[in-house]
């Protein structure tokens, strides 16, 4: 059945008077359903990324950072992957070191590895402000004392679903 233009536009009236109204359920929806949250998200995720990366040179740049930083953690002797670590300020050995004094309890070194847990920000990256790898806020959100490991779900379910936006944040 096909919806008039009346109806549309009742229909985007309802929704601009009780916009709040319908984001608090559809958070609250969120937060007590999060697995089918979740699979929801995913349909799209790869898409989405891909889509962004051609847009966004922040996220680009994020996302070369997240690959050379488990590439360079899993072979560690290739220079090439080294010279981002080296632009942070920090060492492979710091980094690996700092990383494996924070693994999840019941997980291994070989899970990150393996991609089970993976590299999360204490202070999620969208409260910094850079555009460039030479930006002072760059260096600040990609520093050492910012990088843990979590689970893989646990990591983007977090994301997603707006916890990050209710957890107290530490300086870094």
């Amino acid at each position: 059945m096909a919806t008039t233009q009346a109806e549309k536009e009742r229909s985007k009236r309802w929704y601009e008077k009780n916009r709040g109204k319908r984001l608090v359920q559809i958070r609250k929806y969120q937060k007590e359903n999060p697995e089918i949250t979740y699979r929801s998200f995913k349909k799209y995720y790869i898409k989405y990324q891909r889509e962004r990366r051609k847009t966004d040179t922040r996220f680009n740049l994020d996302q070369n950072l997240l690959r050379a930083i488990r590439k360079a953690l899993k072979i560690s002797h290739n220079p090439k992957e080294n010279i981002w670590l080296k632009k942070l300020g920090y060492k492979m050995s710091d980094l690996k070191k700092h990383l494996q004094n924070r693994i999840p309890e019941g997980y291994a070194w070989q899970d990150y590895i393996d991609c089970k847990i993976e590299l999360d920000h204490v202070i999620p990256r969208y409260l910094f402000i850079y555009q460039s790898k030479n930006d002072p806020e760059f260096k600040k959100c990609w520093a050492i004392k910012n990088l843990r490991l979590l689970p893989r779900n646990k990591n983007k379910l977090n994301y997603f679903t707006g916890f990050r936006n209710e957890r107290k944040f530490q300086k870094v």
